[in-house]
Order: C-alpha cells, then sequence, then structure tokens
C-alpha cells in the first residue's frame, strides 16, 4: 500500500507538520511506501498514485486552512 501524508501548519511551532511527520513515521516503520508532503509542494505528487490519502490541517475559524482546503475541494489535485 502507498500512502500519502499531505499537511499544512501554518503556526511559527509547526505543531500539524510535527504530527504528519510522526504519522509519516509510523507508517513507515509498519512498514508501508509512504510520502509525507507539504500541501503547497503537492503539485509536485500526483495523488492518483497512492492507496491511501491522510490529510492534516490546523483549523482557522472552525474550517480547515485555506491551503487544505484548497487540497479538499480539488483544486489542487494534479491527474
Amino acid at each position: 500500500m502507498k500512502v500519502i501524508i499531505v499537511y499544512d501548519s501554518v503556526s511559527p511551532s509547526k505543531v500539524t507538520m510535527k504530527v504528519a511527520q510522526a504519522i509519516w513515521e509510523g507508517v513507515k516503520a509498519k512498514g508501508l511506501d509512504a510520502d509525507c508532503i507539504y500541501c503547497k509542494d503537492l503539485e509536485k505528487a500526483k495523488v492518483k498514485n497512492y492507496d491511501c490519502v491522510i490529510a492534516g490541517a490546523p483549523t482557522m475559524a472552525f474550517r480547515p486552512s485555506r491551503c487544505m482546503l484548497s487540497f479538499l475541494t480539488g483544486s489542487t489535485l494534479q491527474s
């Protein structure tokens, strides 16, 4: 199984990035092929090549961050 972890992190402490990287390390430790990608760098990846997508973002006014919302609605997905 090939897994992609897409995250956005907007705070100076980069908490969401740290959580995404911890998940990535756990997935890889289980022997799965995994990539961890910042949402703004996602255009470099082909999401359709993955079997599982894990998305994480901080909430901004009770909604996902702008970058993650763009990813979730498909506006940054590459075919």
